[in-house]
């Protein structure tokens, strides 16, 4: 019920096709959803069960008196590819008529995103971490993430709702969401981590698990960093082998200094890896957009 509500709201165009929880608001008519507060919950149950996706549209800003403001969307490829390009196109549009000059979706994301918070809580500001949230989550699903096929996602939702009512939640004020039909393919059980927060679990298998034990990863990291292997650094981010706040907050930061040498040194050698870099800040800030996610959830 509640996913069908939000794929019908991503298949607008006359509208903005991202709905926010306002938007659902019609739901609590219903006998499932009393109040808010179950519609929240129900919303971040099936995007931990990966039914849908949550990205904030805004950040929190108490100085500013800011709210965070979260979008959603249905986690099925053909939606988010239909929504990516329709998004592309509004980014596009905003951002020609904020600057009166026109760029591809690709290099205006790589522009603005090493200065977000610029453009917190602003129409394109909204745009852009929409465009950004839906291409990487696009990637993921067309790369085939396991996590997101249907036995997983229904295998994943029952695990949820079990453990809601071993903590004494209600299951009932859940919609069951699964869907009816038969699949294959067998769920993914998380790791527990010592944060508690599961999007920092870390890959640790293997050679490079042995290399974090003895190293750490911020050794690892920096001797990547040197090599300027930054294609290799977002495979580790992507493949959760780099997966803690403290070390993507790592990442980032370093980027945002390689950035700066670049472009206010004119360091020849980093300029060629602009791109690469760009495209590991986003992955980096995805990353952390679902743990923060999560953590609120908590």
């Amino acid at each position: 019920m509640l996913v069908d509500e939000v794929r019908r709201l991503n298949a607008r165009r006359d509208r903005d096709p991202i709905p926010v929880l306002a938007d659902l608001a019609p739901l609590l008519e219903q006998d499932f959803y009393r109040d808010r507060s179950r519609l929240q919950s129900a919303l971040d149950l099936l995007a931990e069960a990966r039914y849908l996706i949550a990205f904030r549209l805004v950040e929190a800003d108490p100085r500013m008196k800011v709210e965070a403001l979260h979008g959603y969307a249905v986690a099925e490829s053909d939606i988010l590819r239909d929504l990516k390009l329709f998004i592309f196109e509004r980014l596009e549009a905003a951002y020609e008529q904020q600057f009166y000059r026109r760029r591809t979706a690709t290099l205006i994301i790589q522009e603005m995103l090493q200065d977000t918070r610029k453009y917190n809580n602003s129409h394109i500001g909204r745009i852009l971490n929409a465009a950004v949230m839906l291409n990487q989550y696009d990637q993921l699903l067309e790369r085939g993430g396991h996590d997101y096929l249907p036995a997983s996602k229904q295998a994943r939702l029952q695990e949820l709702l079990g453990a809601r009512a071993e903590a004494g939640a209600t299951s009932a004020a859940i919609p069951d969401e699964s869907p009816r039909t038969n699949t294959d393919g067998d769920p993914q059980r998380a790791i527990d981590t010592p944060s508690g927060v599961e999007a920092e679990q870390m890959d640790l298998s293997g050679d490079w698990g042995r290399a974090v034990e003895k190293f750490g990863v911020e050794f690892l990291l920096r001797i990547h960093f040197r090599k300027n292997e930054f294609n290799k650094i977002k495979y580790l981010v992507n493949t959760r082998r780099v997966a803690r706040e403290r070390d993507l907050i790592f990442v980032r930061d370093t980027v945002r200094t390689l950035q700066a040498r670049a472009l206010e040194k004119q360091d020849p050698e980093l300029r060629r890896h602009l791109t690469a870099l760009q495209n590991l800040l986003a992955s980096v800030h995805v990353k952390l957009q679902m743990i923060a996610l999560e953590r609120e959830r908590k």
